[in-house]
């Protein structure tokens, strides 16, 4: 990454280990552009709510791809590291497009959890305008998160356009890691919970496999 001051990186001269960045990132994009939109493609006319959530992070797993071209553009143009606004838009777009993306995880893992512990409510708690809400209260809370860096950064004191240069230390600490430790413990709960709900109901399963076994069936208390 070019430093503000480096006039010969500011020139253009690539390495072949940057250019070896630049294929892999091309990849990368293509393959998540392709299963993802295959992915939307086949769920477009879906009329389960649950596939609505799928969907939903189709959607955002492709925006999450999308992103990396915005990446490989400050190697092959390194005079977008000297430019604030789209150093710090390359962090804004990021952050937005994963940030979206583990609250659609979160979504799933809550419709889950109805639909596994509650399943004779799930319809009715369920419902369109529910999903619609739950959807629209996670893209909020990723714009939130993420258009900080707009606002709060540290573009002056940087040398380079880089993450732990450009990203507040107290953003990353007070901001960044509080969500990202609240999403994944929430995650873990309701996992743990449908977890604790599937092995009860395995065992329910099995004594009623096991009282079917133990009956005496009609042909055999006639014969007797």
């Amino acid at each position: 990454m070019c430093n503000k001051k480096d006039a010969v990186c500011l020139g253009g001269h690539h390495t072949p280990e940057q250019w070896a960045w630049v294929a892999a990132d091309s990849i990368l994009f293509v393959t998540i552009l392709c299963g993802n939109l295959f992915t939307v493609y086949v769920l477009r006319s879906s009329r389960l709510m649950s596939n609505r959530f799928v969907l939903s992070l189709a959607v955002t797993d492709t925006l999450v791809g999308l992103t990396l071209p915005y990446h490989i553009a400050f190697t092959v143009f390194p005079q977008l590291s000297v430019n604030k606004t789209t150093c710090i838009l390359r962090f804004v777009f990021v952050l937005l497009a994963c940030c979206c993306s583990i609250l659609n995880v979160t979504a799933i893992a809550f419709d889950r959890y109805l639909a596994i512990v509650h399943p004779f409510k799930y319809e009715c708690l369920m419902t369109k305008r529910v999903v619609r809400r739950v959807l629209l209260v996670a893209l909020l809370n990723a714009i939130v998160i993420s258009t900080v860096p707009i606002y709060w950064n540290t573009w002056e004191e940087a040398s380079v356009c880089e993450l732990g240069q450009v990203l507040p230390r107290y953003y990353t600490i007070a901001v960044l890691l509080p969500a990202f430790l609240i999403i994944w413990s929430v995650m873990i709960a309701i996992y743990t919970r449908i977890w604790h709900e599937a092995v009860i109901q395995a065992e329910k399963l099995r004594r009623t496999n096991v009282c079917h076994q133990c009956k005496p069936s009609f042909q055999e208390l006639k014969v007797t």
